[in-house]
Order: structure tokens, then C-alpha cells, then sequence
């Protein structure tokens, strides 16, 4: 962290955020497709010829958008008024996001093949690669916030030239616009609801470039990512345990699975949230303080990743109902929601106005989901008391944090975690065994 600074992490996450568009505008939701549809086609050839087809179509339409980008995008800039220069931040982070744009279908490629080996390998090696070279243009060539951009642009290089490398070796290209369009028939229907969660995700920042500094902008980049790692345990456990919400689905013992699973799943991501909660501010003060502030934003907007917790096990029961159109309806309800929140809010509030907006719409969104389950196989009042529980928990500390300074020390943390576990343990009613077979099952997964 001590390489950049709070303005560094603003433009950073800005960028990002406007450019993680493009990949669903791009694609037009055809990976889906291909992911759908890959196992219908009866031989080998015309699965080759479906990837294919998918890949070329995907291809012009990313070298269509990079020339209209790199001739348009810095004027827009100038009409906005962004705060942000289109050179290198912008033109570097938007040639970044093109070439990643044609790692997309192999790695679908990967998955229909079930080859999760090269999926991984694949996905590791861009990663440390990535990490490498920022490391090396950050720190060694101390070329600060541009050898971010550098070192990330540089490491896509490679992977997009093995991906048209693999398009080539293990497909047939080609354009066939009566796959593209019945691939468009399936896939088009998904882009408003994936347009609406990214925008629910990010759109806060758009917001907040236009009110508050970069250096606030950057505070709360850090909190929304110190945050948000929780979801890699609430990725990683719910993933494991889908296949088994479908295969049990109509089987007698479907609501006492779900229900187990969900109490688990709970306690899990709350557990998880209380430490960061707790501790963020000691754990931030160890590495910086110029990212001081950081801890005061984490514990207000992990409400919303619990929330995106819950909202997982009932898109999951509707996605088992077939009931797809719903979790649309409540992304792009929950987004409206954001949007309207963010637009009054934070004139006012500054970064507690994008906290606020952002966890009011993920409330909405859980309950939105829970109203249109066919059969109620869990209940809605788990969740409303366990949120609850975590906001008696961490408003107080909140509340110190920012008005009265009073010494909470490391010991009455401790305390405080301790007794928040103890209560939802009991409050969940969990079985020790449970939680054993379920860390089994999960990690074997």
C-alpha cells in the first residue's frame, strides 16, 4: 500500500470500474450461450464450429469497440469533465480490458471440456505474471501509479496471443449468423440484468469522482476492497454446494438440505464479517496510516456483502425453480434503488451516501428474492436478526470510531467477537457435525 497513495487507489478503481463494462457489451452474453448450448450440438465438428463462430463474432466486435474507443472516450472525458487523464490511466486501462476481452471463450473452452487443469493454470500463470511485472515497474523501476498500468498492460499481452492461438488450434472459425442468431435469442435477455449488478457494484463511483476527492475516492476504493473479500468465501462455498441444491431439488429432503446449508453458509460469512469488522483498523494501522480512514467505511459496507450472501442461497433456489426472470426484477430494482439513493445522498453524505444507497439496495434485493420463491423452503427472519445482531455489534464501534475516540482496545474486540459468535451459533441452532461434514464436503469440491 505504502507504493501508492489514497488518489493512487481513486483512479485505480475508477478506471476499473468504467471499463468493467466492456467485457459484458463485448461479448454479448454469448460465453452463456456457448456454456448452454455446447453439449446439444451431436458431433464434434459443430462444436468446434459453435466456439468458433462465437469467437469471431466476439473478436470484430472488440476491434470494432477499441478503434471507436481510442478515437471517442478521451472527448467524453473532456465533455464529463474527469478529473482523470485519458493518458496512460484511461488509454492504458482500456487496452487492457480489450485484449482480456479475447481470453474470455477459451476459458469458456476450457470449462465445456471440463479440462479445469488448463482453467486454472490458464487463470494462475495471469495472474502472478500480472503481479510480477507490476511489482517490478512499481517498486524496482519506481515508476509509481503508471507502472501499475504498465505492468498490467504488458502481462496481457501474452495470454490474449495464446488465446487466438487456442481459437485456431481447437476450433473452426467462421461466421454463421443463424447460430449468432439464435445465440442471440438466449443470451441478449441476460445483459440488462448483468449491466444492472455490475452497475449496482460500481456505480457508487461515478458518483462519488464527481463530489469528493480522489484521495476520499481512494479511501473508499481500499474499504470496498478490504470488504468485498469476503466474497471469495462466499464464492468459494457456495459454488461447491450448488450442484447439490440442483440434484436435490426434487428430491423430499430438499428443504432440510437448503436449510442446513443456509445456517452454515450464515454463520460463515458472519464470522468472516466480524473480524474485518473488528479489525480492519489495526490491521490497515500496521501497514499505513495513510489509510487511516479506511476502517471507519469497511464494517458499513460489509451490509451489503452479507446481504449479497443471503441473496445467493435464493437466486440459487429460483435458478432450481427455473425462475430466472425474478433475479433479473431484483437486480435491476436493487440497482434503480442505488442509483436514485446515490444521486441524493452522496451530494450530502459524501462516502457514508454511497454506503447508505448500497446497502438499502441489497436489502431490497434479498427480500425481493425471498417474495418470489415458489415454496418458502428457509425463512426471511434469519436474515433480518442476524443483521440486526452484526449492526448492535459494529455500530457502536462505528459510532466511537467516528465522533467520540474512545480507547477500545484489542482485548475488548476480542470479547466483543467471541460473544457475536457465541450468539449465532446458538441463534442458528448449529450442529458441530454439521459444520464438520460441511468443511469436508466443501474443500474436497
Amino acid at each position: 500500500m505504502q507504493y501508492f497513495t489514497p488518489s493512487d487507489y481513486g483512479v485505480i478503481g475508477y478506471t476499473s470500474s468504467v471499463f468493467s463494462i466492456l467485457p459484458i457489451i463485448t461479448s454479448l452474453g454469448l460465453a452463456s450461450y456457448v456454456l448452454r448450448f455446447y453439449f446439444e450440438e451431436k458431433n464434434e465438428t459443430s462444436k468446434k464450429e459453435l466456439v468458433g463462430n462465437v469467437f469471431s463474432i466476439v473478436t470484430l466486435i472488440n476491434v470494432a469497440i477499441f478503434f471507436l474507443g481510442i478515437t471517442y472516450i478521451p472527448h467524453l472525458l473532456n465533455i464529463f469533465k474527469i478529473k482523470i487523464e485519458w493518458d496512460p490511466y484511461f488509454k492504458y486501462s482500456f487496452i487492457s480490458f480489450t485484449l482480456d476481452i479475447f481470453t474470455l471463450i477459451p476459458l469458456v473452452l476450457f470449462r465445456v471440456k471440463q479440462d479445469a487443469k488448463s482453467f486454472v493454470i490458464f487463470n494462475t500463470a495471469k495472474v502472478i505474471v500480472q503481479y510480477l511485472l507490476i511489482l517490478f515497474f512499481v517498486i524496482y523501476k519506481e515508476f509509481g501509479l503508471y507502472g501499475f498500468y504498465l505492468g498490467n498492460l504488458i502481462a496481457i499481452f501474452p495470454f490474449a496471443l495464446i488465446s487466438v492461438y487456442l481459437m485456431f488450434k481447437h476450433t473452426i472459425l467462421n461466421l454463421n449468423l443463424k447460430k449468432l442468431n439464435a445465440g442471440l435469442r438466449f443470451s441478449l435477455p441476460l445483459i440488462p440484468a448483468s449491466l444492472a449488478y455490475l452497475l449496482l457494484n460500481s456505480g457508487d463511483r461515478l458518483f462519488l469522482e464527481k463530489y469528493v476527492s480522489l484521495n476520499d475516492l481512494g479511501i473508499y476504493n481500499i474499504s470496498s476492497t478490504i470488504a468485498l473479500s469476503l466474497n471469495l468465501i462466499i464464492s468459494s462455498v457456495y459454488k461447491a454446494a450448488e450442484p447439490e441444491i440442483f440434484t436435490r431439488y426434487y428430491n423430499s429432503d430438499f428443504a432440510l438440505f437448503v436449510n442446513k446449508f443456509k445456517r452454515f453458509f450464515l454463520f460463515s460469512i458472519y464470522t468472516s464479517a466480524i473480524i474485518l469488522a473488528l479489525f480492519t483498523k489495526e490491521i490497515v494501522m500496521l501497514i499505513s496510516e495513510n489509510y487511516g480512514n479506511v476502517y471507519l467505511y469497511v464494517p458499513l459496507i460489509l451490509i451489503s456483502v452479507l446481504m449479497s450472501g443471503s441473496n445467493i442461497i435464493y437466486s440459487g433456489i429460483l435458478n432450481a425453480e427455473k425462475n430466472t426472470k425474478s433475479i433479473s426484477k431484483a437486480v435491476i430494482l436493487g440497482t434503480l434503488i442505488s442509483f436514485s439513493l446515490n444521486y441524493f445522498l452522496i451530494p450530502k453524505f459524501g462516502l457514508y451516501g454511497a454506503v447508505i444507497s448500497s446497502s438499502i439496495a441489497f436489502i431490497t434485493m434479498n427480500l425481493v428474492l425471498f417474495l418470489n420463491i415458489k415454496t418458502k423452503y428457509v425463512g426471511y427472519k434469519l436474515d433480518l436478526y442476524l443483521l440486526l445482531l452484526y449492526l448492535v455489534t459494529i455500530l457502536p464501534i462505528v459510532i466511537n470510531n467516528k465522533f467520540l475516540f474512545l480507547n477500545i482496545t484489542f482485548s475488548i474486540k476480542c470479547i466483543l467477537f467471541l460473544f457475536f459468535n457465541i450468539l449465532i451459533f446458538f441463534f442458528l441452532k448449529i450442529n458441530p457435525k454439521d459444520i464438520r461434514y460441511y468443511f469436508t464436503y466443501t474443500t474436497n469440491k
